[in-house]
């Protein structure tokens, strides 16, 4: 497999392991914010915070963007 399709396999598990921390109405839809440790192929587990948009009139999530965490202290 690809590694973009290892990555899209990964971030498609993180939203299903961690619940939305924010949603925000957009013009065109729906941006929902999801936080939460993610397993990389090389054994880390970072906390990532990713970005999905559902569209107005459509049901299927999109992935707009991922960025990294900084763990707290009781991480």
């Amino acid at each position: 497999m690809a590694a973009w399709q290892d990555l899209a396999v990964t971030l498609r598990q993180h939203a299903l392991d961690h619940e939305v921390t924010k949603e925000e109405d957009a013009p065109f839809g729906k941006r929902y914010v999801i936080e939460g440790i993610i397993q990389a192929p090389d054994g880390r587990t970072p906390m990532l915070r990713a970005v999905w948009f559902i569209e107005r009139g459509s049901g299927t999530p999109r992935f707009v963007i991922a960025s990294p965490l900084r763990r707290t202290s009781d991480d």
